[in-house]
């Protein structure tokens, strides 16, 4: 996930991720979907 530069976090309280558009989510996604990883999750 993008981040602001470290540097540039000790200047106030900005959000230190940017998070993902629409287009990274979705690949984002579709690439956790593929995974056949089974969770038991009990």
């Amino acid at each position: 996930m993008p981040t602001i530069p470290l540097s540039e976090r000790y200047d106030g309280f900005s959000e230190v991720e940017f998070g993902f558009n629409d287009d990274k989510a979705t690949h984002e996604s579709n690439r956790c979907l593929q995974c056949d990883l089974e969770l038991n999750l009990a």
